[in-house]
């Protein structure tokens, strides 16, 4: 029987943060979710900490890759996922328990593409920093679901990946897909899926816990990857013309 949530986890030396990420995962109050983590040629213990994860539940699925990046990893994900809806978890973050429920069931009763919930970012300590706009009350439409023309810009929410819930189906069929960058990878997935939603919706909690400063990570290396900011704008622009969004 397939899994109601699809939990896509890249994973690249996360030793540190991988523990208490699986240990959020697993303990989701929605139990009929499957884990797929991509082991991204990993050199330190986070290969061990998964066979060691997977041995304890069936749950989790491993796929191990040779160094590729996020964005293969994610991708190789959405290939090997039987879920209803994807989630794609970052390996050094922290889900609330309650989050595949929430979501899960505020996608199937407005019968959503997406869902969006607010988030908390945290230090390297885990301790909580200010909560940033992952979600804009005041820029959303009075009524949900709702689609991207109805809020009239993007600026609602981030073209991140981790605090929303995206129906399978949706992203199969419209074909959206990781941008194959070292950072900002996942700009042209988030713009894409928002642009092509016909329905959204929202869980307007922070459930889920994003850590921010860490040195190798995605966000820590955006800085130092300018150029990749460029590539991602010039070919959301392009992909959004040649879907026919203006």
């Amino acid at each position: 029987e397939a899994p109601l949530v699809s939990v896509v986890v890249p994973v690249y030396n996360a030793e540190p943060y991988l523990r208490e990420c699986l240990d959020s995962l697993f303990g989701q109050t929605l139990k009929e979710i499957e884990i797929i983590a991509v082991d991204d040629g990993s050199t330190d213990g986070s290969g061990q900490l998964l066979a060691e994860y997977a041995a304890r539940d069936k749950r989790l699925k491993v796929i191990s890759l040779k160094r590729s990046g996020a964005a293969a990893a994610r991708n190789r994900g959405i290939e090997a996922a039987r879920g209803k809806w994807l989630w794609f978890a970052d390996a050094d973050d922290i889900a609330a328990p309650g989050l595949a429920e929430k979501m899960y069931r505020r996608g199937e009763e407005t019968d959503s593409d997406m869902v969006i919930c607010q988030a908390n970012f945290l230090d390297v300590d885990g301790k909580k920093t200010l909560m940033k706009n992952t979600l804009v009350v005041n820029r959303l439409p009075p009524a949900e679901p709702f689609s991207l023309p109805d809020a009239g810009t993007f600026l609602f929410t981030n073209s991140a990946v981790w605090n929303k819930l995206y129906r399978r189906d949706f992203v199969i069929g419209k074909d959206i897909r990781f941008q194959n960058l070292s950072s900002c990878n996942d700009v042209a997935f988030g713009v894409l899926a928002l642009a092509e939603a016909a329905r959204i919706c929202t869980v307007r909690e922070a459930l889920y816990n994003y850590r921010i400063g860490i040195s190798g990570n995605i966000s820590a290396s955006r800085g130092r990857c300018a150029a990749n900011i460029v590539m991602a704008a010039r070919y959301v622009r392009d992909e959004l013309e040649r879907r026919h969004f203006r």
